[in-house]
């Protein structure tokens, strides 16, 4: 593929897929806000996120395997749009655990003194986690940058405030875990935003650079240790 018909197709991919990014970045901030207020409203297009995202992902697989038919791109222009079009359905997965995020703000408990820790790193989780998706977007702008491993720490300081915040719930009193079973829910949901950030950026690392980094495949919150 010459180098004109790249700019002009396979970068007008990867807006499509930019576009999708900005989109879950700003409904992770808005799916997370307010969380200690049971009562507060989420915004109404919370609630369709993932019809959207699931169409908008079905246009770039679309534009993707038309590129292919039409242009028969081989070596790196190959791989990014296989990378755009693996991308598409990781960022489809974040639009799922954002939709949890805000049903899951329904099941919540009043505030009350056993849920200020909690918030508090859930908070910090949400802030981490929109820093994450802001660098993974100047990633994909740039896919020929080469990999710098910023997203891999990122995820691991994710993971671990999701290991704090199993530990503060598990430290509450019997009963107090119960009500906050919701509150270790949302951290999982954020770990898996992470992990499928993190995923995403991996196939244009893979696309450009032909290696795949060390993904992170489990999340290192489980429920199941929960009482």
């Amino acid at each position: 593929m010459n180098a004109t018909l790249r700019e002009h197709v396979i970068v007008s991919l990867y807006d499509r897929l930019l576009e999708l990014g900005d989109i879950l970045r700003g409904s992770v901030a808005q799916a997370t806000d307010q969380l200690q207020d049971r009562f507060a409203q989420p915004p109404a297009p919370l609630f369709s996120l993932t019809r959207v995202v699931t169409t908008k992902r079905f246009a770039i697989e679309l534009a993707g395997l038309t590129l292919i038919a039409d242009h028969r791109p081989d070596g790196t222009d190959l791989r990014l749009v296989i990378a755009a079009l693996e991308g598409a359905a990781e960022l489809e997965g974040i639009a799922r655990h954002v939709s949890d995020i805000v049903h899951l703000r329904y099941l919540l408990t009043p505030p009350d003194p056993n849920v200020a820790g909690p918030l508090s790193l859930l908070a910090e989780m949400s802030r981490c986690t929109q820093d994450m998706l802001g660098e993974a977007l100047e990633r994909l702008r740039q896919p020929d940058a080469p990999w710098d491993g910023r997203l891999q720490a990122q995820a691991q300081e994710i993971a671990a405030l999701g290991t704090r915040v199993l530990h503060q719930v598990q430290d509450r009193p019997r009963p107090a875990v119960k009500r906050l079973r919701y509150l270790l829910q949302i951290a999982r949901h954020l770990e898996h935003i992470a992990r499928h950030t993190l995923n995403a950026c991996e196939w244009v690392s893979w696309a450009t650079e032909h290696q795949v980094n060390d993904v992170q495949e489990e999340t290192t919150l489980y429920l199941e240790t929960a009482p």
